[in-house]
């Protein structure tokens, strides 16, 4: 099977395609094969497919840090200053939905079109391969501008005389709190397997160095 080493990830790949079809195969196969072996997976399996897109929305639109490398909840605890960056990924997008509905409404103009496009791109590429905090990052700067718009809007709107211009922003803001209430408590059992083993990677790195208090704390 795979080890999940980057470093000989290609060659595992390879040796498991050849291995099932019995043959060498060039590079251009071992990819069309794998490909293949996922489609053949998502029409076998339509219901499971469709849950596990569920759980990648989650994942992105979430607050938890989902890594593959370091943990940030588990960095904190000797690195103090990463406590600064607290804002929860979930408002952002809650924020951010709100903004790009109300963005809707009035018409997207080719800045705003350009930023929806480039969220969205990102957005597919994602769902279609893995979830890990770091793979949705493109789109922060500007889920970001468009939280900032929704809220700009949100604030115009609850201080408008216009009629019915409070009555739309309660319900945007409602959509952007439920959102954030939805997404920002979602946390699978993996999130527990990760930040273990980041303490058990630092106990060995502290026990090679013979800092043994360190190592069990």
């Amino acid at each position: 099977g795979f080890t999940g080493n980057p470093k000989v990830q290609a060659a595992e790949e390879k040796t498991l395609a050849e291995k099932a079809t019995g043959h060498p195969m060039q590079r251009s196969e071992v990819t069309r094969y794998w490909m293949n072996r996922g489609l053949s997976w998502i029409a076998a399996n339509p219901g499971r497919f469709f849950v596990l897109e569920c759980l990648k929305l989650a994942r992105f639109l979430g607050s938890y840090e989902y890594s593959t490398e370091y943990i940030i909840y588990v960095e904190r605890e000797s690195v103090r200053s990463l406590w600064l960056s607290s804002l929860p990924f979930a408002l952002i997008t809650g924020l951010a939905a709100a903004g790009i509905l109300m963005q809707w409404k009035e018409g997207f103009r080719p800045p705003a079109m350009l930023l929806g496009l480039f969220v969205l791109s990102n957005f597919l590429v994602v769902m279609m391969f893995y979830v890990s905090s770091r793979y949705r990052m493109p789109s922060a700067p500007y889920l970001i501008l468009f939280a900032a718009a929704g809220v700009e809007r949100l604030w115009n709107a609850m201080s408008s005389r216009v009629r019915g211009a409070k009555t739309g922003a309660v319900i945007y803001g409602l959509i952007a709190a439920g959102l954030f209430g939805i997404f920002h408590v979602q946390v699978d059992g993996s999130s527990r397997i990760q930040e273990a083993n980041a303490h058990y990677n630092m106990g060995n790195e502290y026990n090679g160095k013979k800092q043994y208090e360190k190592a069990l704390s």
